[in-house]
């Protein structure tokens, strides 16, 4: 009914849905691409400024060994605050109170001293034993 006469009968409207002809769609896609870019555009834009803005706070924090230390501090502060527990190791000042003893894992081991004066030892469980007494 509101088809023009040129259009070919399967554009236009059938059972309730309207279908378009190729340039029609490739003209509203054409549409919102132009939208597109224009929002692309100023979103960009945006962005720049965003950049700049930071890069110039950044370098004023760089120009400065005061703000440079307070924007450390701040930074280590939240750092703490994020991930700061109570530490779940004790530290000790003393040597004296660590056992050497207490290091050496206890484990059958056997010693090979060589003819050049060399000593090497390793756990039992590699050791295989030639059965000629050695």
């Amino acid at each position: 009914a509101a088809r023009p006469e040129w259009l070919e009968e399967q554009y236009g409207i059938h059972n309730g849905q309207y279908y378009l002809t190729e340039q029609q769609a490739q003209a509203i896609l054409d549409l919102r691409l132009q939208k597109l870019t224009g929002l692309e555009h100023e979103k960009l834009l945006d962005e720049y400024k965003d950049l700049l803005a930071q890069i110039a706070e950044l370098l004023r924090i760089l120009a400065s060994s005061e703000r440079l230390m307070e924007v450390i501090r701040e930074e280590l502060e939240l750092i703490r605050d994020q991930f700061g527990d109570k530490r779940r190791t004790e530290i000790t000042a003393n040597p004296a109170d660590i056992n050497i003893e207490d290091l050496i894992n206890q484990e059958d081991v056997v010693v090979t001293l060589s003819h050049q004066g060399y000593v090497k030892y390793q756990p039992l469980s590699d050791y295989e034993g030639q059965r000629r007494g050695g």
